[in-house]
């Protein structure tokens, strides 16, 4: 669903809320492009392969990494904060961008200890909150609208390019259902994660299976067969980093007992300490200066401090040398 929003929007380039407003998608292109141009990234991961996503349309990561709230921000904030042209009149695509990023959290809630107001999982306790917000949520995609053929605005629900709106629309109403059916009636469940109701587990399971296929991706019920008892006996089942889904926590499928060697929390610190503690003159302060396109001050200091403050709160956590903390 989430991949066919960004296909809709990404193909044609403008669709428009219930105000008649312009959703449209140069603004993700005008901000991969600024980022490339400045060579620092406003602590977005859309990169030009989120752009040009034509060969890797069927990768989730990708449409969710797109329509993400670190994206929302830094439209909001080239927007408002920076004044650039290019992000002029950008509120409307903010928007869509946070209600679809809020969507997606919403229906893969796997953090029973998260405190995201859209990552929670779901609890009877919330009730009014979630069906607020799945009655917000559906009247929202409900309102968007395109153009047809005749340059006439329609609802995009009635258009060609429905399937994905609508699947979130089904999806919310499910959940909707869930809370009155299992989750309020007491003796029942006390909460439950959406993602557990995702199918990315199934399509995880499928992609082992073709990948035991090697070239052929359409077995055969015997090379089905030989397929799943070799993952079933030999090793649990591991998805490549490049499937169509990635798993997003620890539900076990087809697994076995496993050990994987780590390294001890010592080495691991001690490999830290050395690393910043070790003197290095290779690199001068003209060098590092000379390789930042310096073109839009502003942006490159907050940046450099968003970067720097997230790595001494996580250096912090493993730092046990007080000279270095003292640093």
């Amino acid at each position: 669903m989430l991949k066919l929003c960004r296909n809709t929007l990404g193909d044609w380039k403008t669709i428009y809320d219930r105000n008649d407003k312009a959703i449209l998608w140069k603004y993700f292109e005008e901000l991969v492009s600024y980022q490339d141009r400045i060579g620092l990234h406003s602590g977005t991961k859309i990169r030009s392969r989120h752009i040009s996503c034509h060969k890797e349309k069927m990768k989730v990561r990708l449409a969710a990494q797109t329509f993400s709230m670190s994206v929302a921000n830094a439209l909001t904030f080239c927007s408002t904060t920076l004044n650039l042209k290019q992000f002029n009149n950008s509120e409307t695509t903010i928007t869509f961008c946070k209600t679809i990023n809020n969507i997606f959290d919403f229906l893969n809630t796997r953090n029973f200890l998260s405190k995201s107001e859209y990552q929670k999982p779901l609890k009877s306790s919330d009730e009014g909150k979630i069906k607020l917000f799945i009655k917000d949520s559906i009247q929202y995609i409900q309102s968007l609208k395109c153009e047809s053929n005749n340059k006439e605005k329609i609802l995009l629900v009635k258009s060609q390019r429905k399937t994905g709106f609508l699947g979130f629309i089904i999806c919310l109403q499910s959940v909707h259902n869930i809370l009155d059916d299992i989750i309020k009636p007491p003796g029942t469940l006390d909460f439950l994660l959406t993602y557990k109701l995702s199918q990315d587990h199934l399509e995880m399971f499928f992609s082992a299976i073709r990948a035991r296929g090697g070239f052929n991706n359409n077995p055969t019920a015997a090379q089905f067969e030989s397929s799943y008892k070799r993952l079933l006996v030999h090793t649990e089942l591991m998805v490549s980093s490049g499937a169509n889904c990635l798993p997003l926590d620890l539900t076990t499928i087809l697994t076995v007992n496993s050990t994987n060697k780590t390294k001890t929390e010592d080495t691991i610190t001690n490999i830290y300490i050395d690393m910043l503690c070790a003197e290095d003159n290779s690199l001068l302060e003209n060098d590092l200066i000379n390789d930042i396109n310096i073109v839009d001050t502003v942006y490159i200091t907050n940046v450099v401090e968003y970067i720097s403050g997230f790595i001494v709160r996580k250096v912090q956590r493993i730092m046990v040398c007080d000279t270095c903390l003292l640093l």
